[in-house]
């Protein structure tokens, strides 16, 4: 793999797309790092495995989503978006279009078991019963925005990661804080299924394990720029990371260490990286998604979805597949029936 000389992130051209870098490290002047470019062969196998695919259906949302989610069930997806909304859609009708305190809001969960729809509002996080559309729960929160949450496998811990700098984990039955680290600064973070053990995306480019219960905390180095995503299989073996380096990475986890065992360089910033069976799906800021089967370390398909970044996507039980990019449009694909035409291990 080549590496770049210094890119710098001059962030005036950016600021739409991934504001997170003026607002998040609330610094002055540019973001520095490293970026990873492709190699000949790379783009060579990328191109031969590329398929033309229109999406199912899609909707225009006429405004940007930083982040979408699934329900549990499938049913319903939910956009939070460059406009301080939160926009919700039932199997393709609009159930609920609602304008926050935020000038632009980046993070949005469904919570486990109820399957409440969370989102931040000023000082407090909302659960949100789409059922009854109306505020179920309501939780005091510091008076910052979200760049990340993520609850635990049965709903009971919500981690929050702040803008700037900071992150805490909450019980959510409580309303309790039983973690927090202000020296942390991160873009993204997700619950092992032990409940116990968060993996965060950090500015600096490192992976951050952190434990909760026993408040200890290790870093592991890999990336060269801020990390964007990160996500875990069900079994808790494997990590997924991506970020401004324009690199994906996975990692295996075992006895408490990440080890590096695949990775491929895309051709922008890694802005979405999740599991799907035996597949790695990625989001990137060249308007690519990128399938791989990872325990084979191979490259399945390239699908260009659009001319424009890529900024969130999420897939639903069903195996239907939700991508959000900057040209405001809100793109699904059949991804079940896309990776059962391909023998996978």
């Amino acid at each position: 793999m080549k590496e770049s000389s210094i890119f710098i992130g001059f962030l005036l051209g950016f600021q739409l797309l991934f504001p997170f870098q003026v607002e998040g490290a609330q610094q002055k002047g540019p973001l520095i790092g490293f970026k990873r470019h492709q190699t000949q062969e790379e783009i060579a196998l990328e191109e031969k495995k590329t398929i033309n695919i229109s999406p199912q259906s899609q909707i225009y949302l006429g405004e940007v989503a930083f982040k979408v989610e699934f329900s549990k069930d499938g049913k319903t997806v939910a956009c939070a978006t460059n406009k301080g909304e939160v926009i919700v859609y039932n199997q393709g009708e609009l159930v609920l279009k609602e304008k926050t305190s935020w000038q632009k809001i980046y993070a949005i969960e469904f919570q486990p078991r109820t399957g409440y729809l969370t989102y931040p509002e000023n000082r407090r996080l909302l659960f949100l019963d789409l059922n009854a559309l109306r505020i179920s729960k309501e939780m005091r929160v510091k008076e910052r925005q979200i760049a990340s949450m993520a609850f635990c496998a049965d709903g009971s811990k919500i981690a929050l990661a702040y803008l700037g700098g900071g992150m805490e984990v909450y019980d959510i039955a409580e309303g309790d804080e039983i973690f927090s680290s202000r020296d942390l600064n991160l873009y993204s973070l997700v619950f092992h299924p032990d409940g116990k053990t968060i993996f965060c995306g950090g500015v600096d480019g490192n992976i951050y394990i952190v434990d909760i219960v026993n408040k200890g905390m290790k870093s592991v180095s890999g990336h060269k720029f801020f990390v964007m995503t990160v996500d875990i299989t069900p079994d808790g073996s494997y990590i997924a990371s991506g970020g401004g380096d324009a690199q994906c990475f996975v990692w295996n986890y075992f006895n408490g260490e990440l080890k590096d065992v695949f990775s491929w360089v895309h051709g922008g910033w890694v802005t979405g990286a999740q599991f799907y069976d035996n597949c790695l799906i990625t989001a990137c800021r060249d308007g690519k998604l990128r399938i791989f089967a990872f325990p084979n370390k191979e490259l399945v398909y390239v699908i260009s979805v659009s001319d424009k970044s890529l900024l969130s996507f999420d897939i639903n039980p069903q195996g239907e597949l939700a991508v959000s990019s900057s040209d405001g449009m809100l793109r699904f694909y059949n991804l079940k029936s896309l990776i059962s035409q391909k023998s996978l291990p």
